[in-house]
């Protein structure tokens, strides 16, 4: 059975949620937060200072007197000393969100990559890198640049709206009251664009078509030597054409669905100021002559120039609301996948066999779906059996067999067959659905995860390098290998001539083209002996190698053999000729059991399978013949 994931929502999203997720104390944001209305406060005080310096100016003209002066150096010290203070009070709030956002940051990511190391492996089969690498870095990078920016500024939109409609309300109600309706008419246009089902699921578009072009990027850099040997161009990678063009037609359509409700945004509160002027000219016609509502409108053109940045702002806020709530949701989503169940009391196996009990698993559709969508057209002209067992949803049906401690299983098939799945059970990436997988007679669900990793050892088709030396290539997993076990280790993998060729501490990419893949294979075998588990799984090995590097490659898989329960899954049967047991699945079914012998005896579909390699091992191109033809 695969990870559940828990749909139970927590009734938190946004930044409460971040701040739960991060496991962090929000002392920090809380007084980043203080400082940023404060300083918003001292940044308005310059507007009013100078509204008063111009009323003493008007008011000396209009009165015939002269000038304060003591009032005129009050206010204008007043302005000097509130810029200072709020451009102060400012870098304490860059500063302390700057700290917190960087802090939450390293918590959820920390948090992120060790429950990522909970998960069972299956769970990596059905998500893609690019997807994992979105949630991890691009979604977190936008929680930092959210907390150490748009919350001070959120904080300083609100309370520059808050303390300069206060003022406008004293000095005129209903001047104030109008500005205020304008602007929270505004507001409604504004929420409208992004407050609807559509443009929610417009920003989940957003997200997944982000996602979808990260990981066929990936996919497609990674497969450019083979679409040049098949002379392929960009557009038949059907996959990223989709994603780009699905990221361009979210653009456009998002373009159009908020340009009318933005311009009108834009101009009521761009010209919110000018709404109270026909009140006021109704109101000097009535009462001419009247002063203050002269000085009401100077105060409030005044003030006006120190809120419009903020009310303009709103509408970044918002759209970053949306994309963080979105973004906390999707690495919410990875939290809520959870490992498969351990128990309270391992057990530890007694002895090394490999036991299969009437054992059913198939694959959830969101498995095969994502599965299927995460193949990479490189992955489908190279591969061979992994599109048929990993890719197609396999069901296992009441398969049951026994390996005896130090013997060999060969398990066999046309692709699609589940041969794959066993491994993936016996290792589990997944649970079965019923039925029982035992290593000396102890179910693997009742093993810890440690236990189980080692007394299992993996050489698979697709072979794995870190990035690193060789050296941690082949010592990766053992903890305090000597040189001369690691050197002992690659030389019984045949690795002889790749250290003399580049060294233990030669560096390589994760890529590792510097390597071929006989060479990677090796490298893997070696990295086998070195950990020398007890039980050996191998799944199609050589199935891709030269003959020369195939020959070196079973030289190293005989040294690997030594003592161990091994099953191994093959397509070439010459491979498996020597196998204590062969088992021949088809459709999730064991469908023939035996040595190679018996089942040339027994089973015609054996049979056929042994003559179809025959022939194919036998065919040879005739250069002759195909000219003269």
């Amino acid at each position: 059975m695969e990870p559940v994931e828990n749909n139970q929502s927590h009734g938190k999203n946004g930044i409460i949620r971040l701040l739960e997720i991060s496991g962090e104390k929000k002392w920090w944001l809380v007084l980043s937060v203080v400082l940023a209305a404060a300083s918003t406060v001292m940044q308005i005080v310059p507007y009013i200072a100078s509204y008063k310096i111009i009323r003493i100016y008007i008011s000396a003209g209009m009165n015939g007197t002269d000038v304060n002066g003591d009032d005129v150096f009050f206010w204008g010290l007043t302005a000097l000393i509130s810029v200072f203070a709020a451009m102060l009070l400012n870098g304490m709030s860059f500063i302390l969100s700057h700290f917190a956002a960087f802090r939450i940051v390293f918590n959820t990511r920390i948090r992120l990559a060790k429950h990522l190391a909970t998960l069972p492996l299956g769970y990596f089969t059905r998500v893609s890198s690019g997807e994992i690498h979105k949630n991890i870095h691009d979604n977190v990078d936008l929680i930092e640049l959210f907390i150490s920016h748009k919350i001070p500024d959120m904080v300083m939109t609100v309370s520059a709206a808050i303390v300069i409609f206060g003022m406008y309300l004293y000095v005129d109600w209903i001047l104030g009251l109008i500005c205020i309706l304008v602007y929270v008419l505004s507001l409604l246009v504004q929420f409208r664009i992004y407050g609807d089902e559509g443009m929610k699921k417009e920003i989940k578009g957003y997200f997944a078509s982000l996602e979808s072009i990260n990981s066929s990027a990936m996919e497609f850099a990674r497969g450019i030597p083979v679409f040049k040997m098949f002379s392929m161009s960009v557009n038949s990678f059907a996959s990223l054409r989709k994603s780009v063009t699905a990221y361009r037609d979210f653009a456009i359509r998002f373009a159009k669905r908020g340009a009318r409700d933005y311009i009108i945004f834009t101009i009521l509160v761009n010209f919110f100021i000018f709404f109270i002027y026909p009140f006021v000219i109704w109101q000097n016609a009535v009462n001419p002559g009247d002063a203050e509502i002269v000085f009401a409108v100077l105060f409030f053109t005044i003030l006006s120039n120190a809120i419009l940045p903020s009310l303009m702002n709103i509408m970044n806020i918002s759209s970053v609301i949306m994309t963080i709530n979105e973004g906390v949701e999707r690495i919410d989503r990875i939290f809520s996948v959870k490992p498969l169940p351990v128990p309270e009391h391992p057990e530890k196996p007694a002895g090394y066999s490999v036991e299969f009990n009437d054992v059913c698993f198939a694959y959830s559709d969101d498995f095969i779906k994502s599965s299927t969508k995460n193949v990479t057209a490189a992955d489908r002209i190279t591969d061979g059996d992994i599109s048929g067992d990993e890719m197609g949803g396999m069901t296992l049906s009441n398969v049951s067999f026994k390996v005896e401690e130090g013997k060999t299983l060969a398990v066999i098939g046309r692709s699609g067959s589940g041969k794959s799945t066993i491994l993936s059970l016996l290792s589990r990436f997944y649970d079965p659905d019923s039925g029982s997988v035992k290593i000396g007679g102890t179910d693997i669900r009742n093993m810890s995860g440690e236990c189980l990793m080692e007394s299992i050892s993996f050489v698979l088709q697709k072979t794995f390098m870190f990035e690193g030396t060789i050296r941690d290539n082949i010592s990766g997993g053992v903890t305090g290998a000597t040189e001369e076990d690691i050197l002992r280790a690659a030389h019984l993998a045949q690795c002889d001539d790749i250290i003399e060729k580049y060294g233990l501490d030669c560096c390589i990419t994760g890529d590792a083209n510097t390597l071929s893949g006989g060479e990677k294979q090796r490298i893997n075998i070696a990295r086998a002996i070195l950990k020398n588990a007890p039980v050996l799984l191998l799944d199609e090995v050589s199935s891709a190698l030269d003959a020369e590097n195939e020959l070196l490659l079973s030289r190293a898989i005989s040294e690997l053999k030594k003592n161990k329960t091994i099953i191994m899954v093959a397509h070439k049967l010459n491979t498996v000729v020597d196998a204590d047991e062969i088992i021949m699945m088809d459709k999730g079914r064991i469908m023939a059991r035996g040595t190679h012998e018996e089942l040339l005896r027994n089973s015609a579909g054996y049979r056929e399978l042994w003559d179809l390699f025959n022939n194919a091992d036998n065919w040879r191109f005739n250069v002759k013949e195909a000219r003269n033809g």
